[in-house]
């Protein structure tokens, strides 16, 4: 055809029985090829529902939009060359880029959905949620529970959404908080940079509290010193 084309009846390439509007059977190779810009492929419902995918010919990526004109606009999915895969960015710059504006959080679910399965939340926390903004949570989605949340700078909760320390760890009940186990000793050891001060050690004969090297052992109430032990 020179301009358009109209076929009023389905119409079969490779086929003499098409099942559809369009039916392409045994052909190894289907080109949409337009030089110099983009070769896409537009699929619309009755709804006017439209979905675009194709090449996007400034970086040779393949994506899918939902946008009827462009491939740059309401982009959903992007392949980049490469093979870096971009959900919600046509610039990925890892193996999976997960991207959102959402001003509460933008997350993966992980859901396991036989008995007792649980689906769970990996997410970045938007700027709608006042004192937590950019943190990351993992979330037991199934029952409500935040898990852990760790915060820009660094901290670590477990229990809390706004952990004040290095590692914060918290509980609502009378369950254990924290458990060190090991195979024959369980230690805790402290340190002032990179000197060991410290150590708390428990075995099977012995709950050791030890002050290393000159370090003194000091007992304090109410801001006071109460007892010291020396080396």
């Amino acid at each position: 055809f020179l301009n358009n084309g109209y076929f009023a009846g389905k119409v079969g390439i490779g086929t003499e029985s098409p099942l559809g509007e369009l039916h392409v059977k045994n052909v190894s190779e289907l080109y949409t090829d337009l030089n110099g810009s983009d070769a896409a492929v537009n699929f619309l419902d009755n709804n006017s529902d439209v979905w675009r995918i194709g090449i996007k010919a400034s970086d040779n990526s393949f994506r899918f939009t939902q946008n009827s004109d462009s491939l740059s606009s309401d982009v959903r999915v992007t392949f980049a060359n490469g093979g870096n895969v971009g959900i919600g960015t046509s610039t990925p710059s890892a193996k999976l880029e997960v991207s959102g504006s959402d001003t509460v959080k933008t997350a993966i679910h992980i859901e396991n959905t036989s008995t007792g399965g649980h689906r769970w939340d990996i997410a970045s926390i938007g700027s709608a949620v006042s004192g937590r903004v950019g943190n990351l949570q993992i979330r037991n989605d199934s029952d409500s529970l935040n898990i852990i949340e760790i915060t820009g700078s660094g901290n670590v909760g477990i229990g809390t959404t706004s952990p004040s320390a290095k590692l914060h760890v918290n509980s609502s009940d009378a369950t254990t908080v924290q458990r060190i186990q090991g195979a024959t000793n369980s230690a805790l050891e402290f340190y002032n940079s990179s000197t060991k001060t410290g150590a708390i050690l428990v075995n099977s004969t012995q709950f050791l509290i030890a002050a290393d090297n000159s370090n003194y052992l000091n007992i304090n109430t109410g801001g006071s010193e109460r007892m010291r032990i020396t080396s």
